[in-house]
């Protein structure tokens, strides 16, 4: 079964109609038709014009209205055909002065994002290609909703379905996006470091990744394994000592100060206690609780006098004693002995 045009699905679909596309073909001349800001490289053009030299041109180019001075359209599908037929015009052969093209119309944030969709389908991107791809695409989605667009779904399981990749891919160069070094996004530009290396490599901060790419020859994913593991296993030991030296002078600090500690938290409280002696007020108390008290006290002493046996009798009255001593300084009284 032949793969579906992404371009194709898009202008048969509901979304595409709303754009005001159409199957209507006008010839416009190549000078009224804008480029947009390249920002990939095009490759194999030479070929791409000997192809339409002697078969000619099988997809017409996609573009969208502009209001422009100069030009009457911007390029929004088929970049590297443009490109080719200008080499072909410019060796002579002006077959395609006049450009078939379907024109429709689209917003500015629209038609980047069908460009690089486009790029993609024609033309197979590098991981650099991809991850700008990816960058760009975010910054879309986000312009969309800041303008009050309804987004369906997750941003970026939808760039993983336009872009025909896996969830996981995207989530691979959003971790690039989110914590690579310049140095690191030049590397990857550069084809050096591979992108499974990449993801790896940015796990560390930014001053060690540059630190690896300076003291490695070659970047592959099991070198900054590696690399990681070495650091790992130098800053263990830093680590423990680190933890040793701290604890050593918590341990320190406990056995200088917990004496005085303890003594100053008893002075405290002795103070605090002695204090509370002399402010603390007693209750006042009414006749009629200290009466019920003499009652109370009255009824264990003839109870207790009642228990007296003649061995234990000397006992028994020191307690007796006790108890009216305590009596009479409840009451206030003096207790003289005779």
């Amino acid at each position: 079964m032949a793969k579906k045009s992404i371009l194709g699905e898009f202008m048969q679909s509901s979304a595409g109609k709303k754009l005001g596309f159409d199957n209507h073909i006008k010839n416009i001349h190549y000078t009224k038709i804008k480029r947009p800001q390249r920002n990939r490289e095009l490759r194999r053009i030479d070929e791409l014009a000997e192809d339409i030299r002697e078969d000619g041109l099988e997809n017409n180019l996609l573009v969208r209205k502009i209001e422009n001075d100069r030009y009457e359209v911007e390029l929004i599908g088929g970049e590297r055909r443009y490109s080719a037929i200008l080499r072909n015009i410019e060796y002579g052969d002006r077959t395609y002065e006049y450009i078939p093209c379907k024109v429709l119309t689209m917003s500015d944030i629209d038609a980047r994002k069908r460009l690089i969709l486009n790029n993609m389908e024609n033309d197979p991107l590098t991981n650099a290609e991809k991850l700008e791809a990816v960058e760009e695409l975010k910054e879309i989605y986000k312009a969309k909703k800041e303008a009050g667009e309804n987004i369906p779904g997750r941003i970026q399981t939808i760039i993983a379905s336009e872009m025909g990749l896996k969830k996981s891919q995207i989530a691979n160069y959003e971790k690039i996006l989110n914590h690579a070094s310049e140095e690191v996004r030049e590397s990857i530009r550069k084809e050096e470091l591979p992108l499974d290396a990449a993801v790896t490599l940015v796990d560390l901060d930014e001053e060690e990744q540059r630190r690896f790419l300076n003291e490695h020859d070659t970047y592959s994913k099991k070198a900054v394994e590696s690399y990681k593991e070495a650091k790992h296993a130098q800053e263990q030991p830093i680590e423990k000592q680190l933890y040793y030296d701290e604890y050593d002078e918590i341990q320190e600090i406990d056995i200088e100060d917990v004496d005085q500690r303890k003594d100053t938290e008893v002075d405290e409280i002795l103070e605090s206690e002695a204090w509370d002696s002399r402010t603390d007020t007693p209750p006042i108390e009414t006749i009629e609780d200290i009466m019920t008290d003499i009652v109370n006290s009255m009824e264990k002493l003839e109870t207790k006098l009642r228990g007296v046996e003649f061995r234990d009798e000397y006992a028994q009255f020191q307690k007796i004693q006790r108890e009216i001593d305590t009596l009479m300084e409840r009451l206030g009284l003096v207790y003289e002995e005779a």
